[in-house]
């Protein structure tokens, strides 16, 4: 089982998947987003949730 107790995010870069059906292209940034601590507390369990096994 893996534990998420002690687990972090160091770095964060958000992309926009494209639809090819509305012929929208992949967005890819070039910057990595920085939370504060209260952003951060509030969104590790929601990006790590789907690694617990």
């Amino acid at each position: 089982m893996i534990s998420r107790k002690n687990a972090s995010i160091s770095k964060f870069i958000i992309h926009k998947v494209g639809n090819k059906f509305n012929d929208t292209k992949n967005a890819f940034s070039e910057k990595t987003v920085d939370f504060d601590e209260a952003s951060y507390d509030l969104m590790l369990p929601f990006l790590l949730r789907h690694l617990e096994v």
